[in-house]
């Protein structure tokens, strides 16, 4: 039902309805960055990733500017989820508002929102 909503109101729906015609192949660019994706992943047993959240990456994975939170489980239903509420996060998030969407679920593992290159903190 929600998805016949959005069709009715024209909602952006391919890279193209976002940003307009592009000059370039779009496919042919994504499929030599799976290329390159692959060519790096296979490695053999080297692992060209680590995990930053274990090891002595570990303190990587921690928000230094605010303890660990835990927050009640949300159950409610929305049109898109924005992993990360930095400066990308944030500006993704504005430009779907902008684009007509309402529901829109920002998701932050850390303490709170931020664009800290800029010095914008908001907290959650």
């Amino acid at each position: 039902m929600e998805d016949e909503m959005i069709v009715s109101q024209n909602k952006p729906t391919t890279i193209e309805d976002f940003i307009g015609d592009l000059d370039f192949d779009f496919e042919a660019l994504k499929r030599r960055y799976d290329i390159e994706r692959d060519r790096r992943l296979d490695r053999g047993s080297a692992p060209l990733y680590v995990p930053a959240k274990d090891g002595k990456f570990a303190d990587f994975g921690k928000d230094p500017w605010a303890p660990p939170l835990t927050r009640p489980a949300l159950h409610d239903h929305v049109q898109v989820i924005i992993a990360g509420g930095g400066f990308g996060g944030l500006l993704a998030g504005a430009r779907l508002r902008e684009a007509g969407y309402t529901g829109i679920r920002i998701i932050e593992e850390g303490g709170d929102f931020a664009a800290r290159g800029i010095g914008i903190v908001i907290p959650a």
